[in-house]
């Protein structure tokens, strides 16, 4: 015989801890992936010392909420359609 708690515990579907992870590592990777032709860049001569961290924030300016909306409403249509594990409604 199960008790309350078991039994919620068995209906517990992790939809929104799944959704925010996966929102959080694709901002991540596509943000990393729009930065990387920058960081592959060599430095000219006698550049300034934090010469990739100011090419990498001017690529940035402006689009991190863009790559961060677009990741979790992303990752929300996933978990709405359960194609993301754990997000399949029985």
């Amino acid at each position: 015989m199960r008790t309350t708690n078991e039994e919620d515990l068995g209906r517990f579907f992790p939809r929104v801890t799944i959704m925010v992870l996966g929102g959080i590592a694709l901002f991540l990777l596509t943000s990393g992936l729009y930065v990387l032709p920058v960081l592959l860049e060599p430095a000219p001569p006698g550049a300034i010392p934090d010469y990739q961290r100011e090419r990498v924030v001017a690529r940035l300016d402006g689009k991190v909420p863009w790559f961060l909306a677009g990741s979790f409403l992303s990752m929300a249509l996933f978990a709405g359609r359960g194609w993301l594990p754990g997000t399949r409604r029985k």
